[in-house]
C-alpha cells in the first residue's frame, strides 16, 4: 500500500472541488489526507471522523478523488445512524441511484448497465465493543465502455451511504483490482504489510493473576488498585486490537499434575510454583480470565515452561512464520515474567513494547522501578490510551 500523508493545506484544492459537490456531514472532524493511487493514478484519499467511535472500523466519513481532473471517484459514510434496517424498496433504490449519478455525471449515468440492487451490510464498532451493523441497498452497474463497475448504496432514508466508481474487476479470480481505499479492513490488512506486523500478547491473563480468588492475587499482590486498573485497561487494549484486527496471542502457564515439567527445582520459580500449587493443567487457577479469554482466532501459545513466554513454546515459530515483527506486552507480572519476555523478545530481534498501565507488579515500587530503570534497556513502554493512539 503506497500512502503519503501530506497537511490539509496541500490538499485544499481537492478538498473545495469535493465540496462543491457534497457536504461532509458536520459532526465528523477531519483526520487526515493521503497522497495515494487509485489504479496507477494518483488520487486524494480524506479521511472524517467523530469525536467519539473513531478508529479504524469506527465511525468515519472517507473519499477520494482524482489528482489529474477532481473527479470524485468514491465516498462512504460510516455512520451508526444507517444501522437502521428498513430498507427502500428496489424501485425506490434504483431512481434515487440514477438521479444521484445523473447529478454527478451525465455521460457515466448514461453509460452505466444496471446489473443487480440487493440489500449490503458492513460491520463498525461503536461504544468501544459494540459491533453495528450499516445497511443499505447496492444499485450495482456495469460500463462496458471501460469495462469497469459503479455503485450506489442507499440507506434507510434514501441518503447515500456509499458511491464508488471506476472499479476494475478480475473476472477470472472473481476479485476486485481496484485498491478499496473506502473500506476500513482492507486498510488494517495492508498497513500491517508495509508497517510490519503487529501483535497484542497477553501474558498469564489467568485466574491466578486476575481473580480475586486466585493464589497469586491473594498471596502476593499488595496493591489492589493497580492490579485492578491493568484489568480494565488489558480489556481495553484488547477490544482496540480486535477491532483493527490485530493479532492477539494469549501466553499462559498451566503444569501437568506434580509438576514434573519443573522437577527437582531448589530455587527460583521452578521451586516457588510447584510450592504454591500453581497454574495446574485444568483447574480454576490455569484458565484464562473471563473477560480475557481467548476467542476464536487468536492463537494459544504451548509448551512454555519458564518465565519468558518464549521460554520452551512455540511463541517464537508463530511470530516468525507470521511475519510479526512488533509485540505489545501486557499481563503479569510486570517484573517477572513480563519482563523476561520481554528481555527475551528483545533478543529475538523483536520490536519490545510495555503498556504499562495494563500491567501490574505486586507493589507500585516494583512497577516504578522497572518503568524507569528496566524498559528502556530492551525497549519501549506506552500506556494503553497510547496504544489505541498508534
Amino acid at each position: 500500500m503506497n500512502a503519503q500523508n501530506i497537511s490539509i493545506e496541500q490538499a485544499k484544492p481537492y478538498l473545495e472541488a469535493f465540496q462543491k459537490q457534497f457536504t461532509i456531514p458536520e459532526s465528523y472532524h477531519f483526520h487526515s489526507v493521503q497522497k495515494i493511487e487509485a489504479d496507477h493514478a494518483p488520487a486524494f484519499f480524506f479521511r472524517y471522523q467523530k469525536d467519539e467511535n473513531k478508529g479504524m472500523n469506527g465511525e468515519h466519513f472517507s473519499f477520494i478523488i482524482s489528482e489529474r481532473d477532481k473527479q470524485v471517484l468514491g465516498f462512504t459514510n460510516m455512520d451508526k445512524r444507517y444501522a437502521n434496517l428498513n430498507m427502500p424498496s428496489k424501485s425506490e433504490t434504483e431512481r434515487i441511484a440514477k438521479a444521484f449519478l445523473k447529478k454527478l455525471d451525465g455521460s457515466l449515468s448514461v453509460d452505466l448497465e444496471n446489473l443487480w440492487i440487493d440489500r449490503h451490510d458492513e460491520q463498525i464498532f461503536v461504544d468501544s465493543d459494540k459491533r453495528v451493523t450499516i445497511a443499505g441497498m447496492k444499485y450495482k452497474c456495469y460500463r462496458q465502455s471501460t469495462d469497469d463497475y459503479a455503485w450506489v448504496i442507499v440507506g434507510f432514508d434514501g441518503t447515500i451511504v456509499t458511491f464508488e466508481r471506476n472499479i476494475k474487476w478480475n473476472m477470472d479470480e472473481q476479485r476486485r483490482i481496484t485498491e478499496k481505499w473506502l473500506h476500513d479492513n482492507w486498510l488494517i490488512d495492508h498497513s500491517s504489510i508495509s508497517m510490519g506486523k503487529s501483535a497484542l500478547v497477553l501474558i498469564e491473563t489467568q485466574n491466578e493473576w486476575m481473580h480475586t480468588e486466585g493464589k497469586l492475587n491473594k498471596a502476593l499482590v499488595t496493591d489492589k488498585g493497580m492490579m485492578s486498573k491493568s484489568i480494565a485497561n488489558i480489556e481495553k487494549a484488547l477490544t482496540y486490537a480486535r477491532k483493527n484486527n490485530m493479532e492477539v496471542i494469549h501466553v499462559g502457564l498451566r503444569f501437568e499434575k506434580g509438576y514434573p515439567e519443573l522437577a527437582n527445582g531448589k530455587s527460583g520459580l521452578r521451586k516457588a510454583i510447584p510450592t504454591a500449587g500453581t497454574f495446574p493443567i485444568n483447574e480454576f487457577g490455569s484458565q484464562f480470565y473471563d473477560t480475557v479469554k481467548p476467542i476464536e482466532g487468536e492463537f494459544i501459545v504451548t509448551g512454555r515452561v519458564g518465565a519468558s513466554g518464549f521460554t520452551g513454546s512455540n511463541l517464537d515459530a508463530y511470530l516468525r512464520n507470521n511475519k510479526i515483527e512488533n509485540i505489545y506486552l501486557a499481563g503479569y507480572a510486570t517484573h517477572v515474567c513480563v519482563e523476561s519476555t520481554l528481555r527475551d523478545g528483545h533478543e529475538r530481534s523483536y520490536n519490545t513494547y510495555v503498556i504499562s498501565d495494563a500491567t501490574s507488579a505486586f507493589n507500585q515500587t516494583q512497577q516504578d522501578y522497572f518503568l524507569s530503570d528496566i524498559v528502556h534497556h530492551f525497549g519501549e513502554h506506552l500506556s494503553t490510551q497510547e496504544f489505541i493512539n498508534e
